[in-house]
């Protein structure tokens, strides 16, 4: 039986698109370039830096993409830093494009059927404490048990210890829990790798599926989280 949820951020309950996009507005506004130029820059830096991480390249993705993204604009890391504060001032004026359709109602319906709710997020451009202030503003902190990220842990997802040790704060076994994300190596792999189940989402498939023998479930959004929960459950 499912005691416990851990949830992935962005592409998960929020839109990492519209995150990125207010990014690029905050930095092109203190470097003084195009924001739909510098949003391109933001988006094959991410792609950089991810492939960097996975190939075990970088230990700080944040201080990473900061000094690649100076290089490449020929500014100072302050400058960075503050367009990215920028960025997140104008995500908290209008957070509710950041939310996909379901995210609320899930979080709600699974807090009256779950006993604990977590979320487990890596970082990149932004500190993880700039995704708590938006989770906090958009009232989805307020429903979790514990919420934790890579920068704070000194540890990033897919590594298990991460994992284990929200389970172990939460108090249940990796077989009691479920993590659910976008992410095939941090969120599916990290999950499988600590005991877990996981939910991969992936908006490409026509429903939800499961294989309970793995306990993975494939979902197109985070709406079809609940009906995953259920099946392996059964």
């Amino acid at each position: 039986m499912i005691k416990a949820v851990t949830f992935d951020v962005w592409n998960t309950l929020l839109r990492l698109d519209v995150m990125r996009e207010r990014m690029a507005e905050g930095i092109a506004e203190v470097v003084g370039r195009d924001p739909i130029e510098m949003k391109l820059v933001v988006e094959e830096l991410v792609r950089d830096i991810k492939a960097k991480r996975q190939r075990l390249e970088v230990t700080d993705p944040l201080r990473a993409s900061w000094e690649l993204l100076s290089k490449r604009l020929e500014c100072r890391i302050n400058d960075i830093m503050n367009g990215v504060a920028r960025g997140l001032l104008r995500v908290l004026e209008d957070p509710e494009p950041l939310l996909f359709r379901d995210t609320l109602n899930v979080i709600r319906s699974l807090r009256d059927e779950i006993e604990k709710l977590a979320v487990i997020g890596n970082v990149l451009l932004w500190p993880g404490s700039y995704t708590r202030a938006i989770l906090e503003k958009l009232g989805i902190a307020e429903y979790m048990d514990l919420v934790i990220f890579a920068d704070e842990a000194g540890v990033m997802k897919p590594e298990r210890s991460l994992f284990l040790k929200v389970l172990k704060d939460l108090g249940v076994e990796p077989l009691e829990a479920i993590h659910v994300g976008d992410g095939i190596i941090e969120d599916l792999g990290g999950a499988l790798s600590s005991g877990m189940k996981a939910a991969i989402i992936r908006p490409e498939a026509p429903r939800v599926q499961v294989i309970k023998s793995l306990g993975i479930a494939i979902i197109p959004d985070i709406g079809g989280l609940p009906e995953a929960i259920y099946l392996l459950n059964k």
